[in-house]
């Protein structure tokens, strides 16, 4: 899947309306990974294989017959540019395949695929207990403005009560992949979840890699939230840590626990 590095500004537009918001947050906890995003200026992306969900990419396959694979294969330019020969032949192996040959081909297709994954809000109570260290960490605010380059596929997942069985020969094989990485179970909906994907052609990642590291534009990264519970020595490294390594524009701010009862949190800014 082709992308475009040089968009227009009328793309970058279109790109921040599409997620509704320019600045997208990631929680971290203070480790030797989250220091490194800043030595580096780079960002983990990984193999949907490596999320902690086990239902990520889950999907079910719904039953096909030889009219759906026919109608597939008429959609697909490699087939219909190939000789008549070579169209007999792939007819029968698409005709023959089961469907664990459908789910082995899903899997390696996701396998060639790298994500980042950010919120769309940095104030979530949940999200600071689980990702920033029970609130001891960190959230990093991005402006995708910045750096679209690195942004310029961000896709907001679904949240569903259940997956619903799925012929794969009624979608184009990248829809139905996006589908699968785009969608999750409703019970994660508070993490108002943005992912950025990386495709075959921007990885170039080895079979066994977990992963790799995508660098940013430095201005890209605006502000680091601290957790309530973070300690005084954690922001002193981390203000360093930018002074150090050309963020000195990055601004600071720590977040606080309302004092109305509201089981919410508020942020201090300029700390």
């Amino acid at each position: 899947m082709s992308l475009y590095y040089n968009l227009t500004n009328e793309q970058v537009k279109e790109m921040v309306d599409n997620i509704g918001t320019n600045f997208l947050y990631q929680y971290r906890a203070d480790n030797e990974h989250t220091e490194n995003i800043i030595k580096n200026s780079a960002l983990w992306f990984s193999r949907p294989s490596e999320f902690n969900d086990p239902f990520e990419c889950y999907s079910i396959l719904s039953s096909f017959s030889d009219s759906d694979v026919e109608k597939w294969l008429n959609i697909k330019e490699s087939f219909l540019n190939a000789t008549t020969n070579k169209q007999a032949e792939a007819r029968n192996r698409a005709m023959s395949m089961s469907e664990k040959d459908i789910k082995d081909y899903i899997d390696s297709k996701l396998n060639d695929i790298l994500i980042c994954c950010f919120s769309k809000t940095e104030k979530e109570v949940l999200m600071w207990s689980h990702y920033s260290d029970k609130h001891k960490g960190m959230c990093f605010q991005f402006d995708v403005e910045k750096d679209p380059k690195l942004f310029i596929s961000p896709h907001i997942v679904e949240y569903v009560p259940s997956i619903s069985p799925k012929n794969y020969f009624w979608e184009h094989t990248n829809e139905f992949i996006m589908q699968i990485i785009t969608t999750k179970c409703y019970k994660w909906c508070y993490e108002q979840e943005v992912r950025v994907i990386k495709y075959p052609d921007e990885t170039n990642i080895n079979y066994a890699d977990k992963g790799k590291t995508f660098g940013f534009k430095p201005e890209a990264l605006r502000k680091i939230i601290f957790g309530c519970k973070a300690s005084r020595e954690t922001i002193s490294k981390y203000k360093s840590l930018c002074a150090y390594n050309g963020f000195s524009h990055v601004t600071f701010s720590q977040m606080q626990q309302k004092k109305d009862g509201s089981f919410k949190l508020e942020e201090k800014l300029n700390i």
